[in-house]
């Protein structure tokens, strides 16, 4: 218990350190926590669809990869405008000094895509499959996105109903298992083995527990970051 206290110790001053970094604290500066991991309530369990399409209604990978295919149909429209004839009129004045008359000059100029077969086509055809890839590389973030929800979800639910669990049965049962297994011991009736046993199993259960809840939490926060207005929220 000693080793695993040390060790724990040694995760909570480097977890202390690296938020201090974030926050351009000192990198000893002290955390004061009001609540322990034990007073926490479990997150509530999202509606899967409802956050599927918060998640795609702010997620900037989602956005940029819409962005992406909005600019291939630009490059479409472009590249099919490039057929036509390319008109062009120019005026310009020309002033000039003393009794002579200032000048005046007018044009009309015509581009004309001669080699459209190979040129124009190809460019508009190869435009046209940028533009395919770009969807389907819209439509996977959109997937990616969704699954990761999805995923998270699922394990969320699984964690809380873990820390059920552990509140309403198996905590209950290791605290009472101890208490059983010390009055059994005090009146010569088991021996210290068993005692300490009972208390190796209840600190393994406790610290599961927690563990769970930490899961839990990680898993709400995970949830909340994929948020692109998420400091807008708070």
């Amino acid at each position: 218990m000693r080793q695993q206290h040390a060790s724990l110790t040694a995760e909570q001053r480097q977890a202390l350190i690296a938020l201090n970094r974030l926050t351009g604290r000192d990198l000893d500066a002290p955390l004061v926590t009001a609540r322990s991991l034990d007073d926490l309530p479990d997150p509530e369990l999202p509606d899967l669809r409802r956050a599927q399409a918060d998640a795609e209604a702010d997620s900037p990978e989602l956005k940029q990869a819409q962005l992406a295919a909005v600019w291939a149909e630009r490059n479409v429209e472009l590249a099919r405008k490039e057929r036509w004839p390319d008109i062009t009129v120019n005026a310009a004045v020309m002033p000039r000094w003393g009794q002579f008359d200032s000048m005046w000059q007018a044009g009309v100029s015509f581009g004309i895509p001669l080699w459209s077969g190979r040129k124009q086509t190809r460019g508009i055809a190869e435009s046209e499959a940028r533009g395919r890839g770009a969807r389907s590389g819209s439509e996977v973030v959109r997937q990616q996105l969704r699954q990761r929800v999805a995923e998270r979800a699922a394990a969320l639910a699984a964690a809380i109903e873990s820390n059920r669990l552990y509140r309403s049965g198996l905590l209950v049962q290791a605290e009472a298992t101890v208490e059983s297994t010390l009055a059994q011991y005090q009146v010569g009736r088991a021996a210290f083995a068993s005692v300490l046993e009972a208390l190796a199993s209840y600190y393994g259960d406790r610290g599961a527990f927690l563990q769970s809840v930490a899961t839990a939490q990680r898993l709400a926060i995970a949830e909340r970051e994929i948020r692109l207005d998420l400091m807008d929220r708070q």
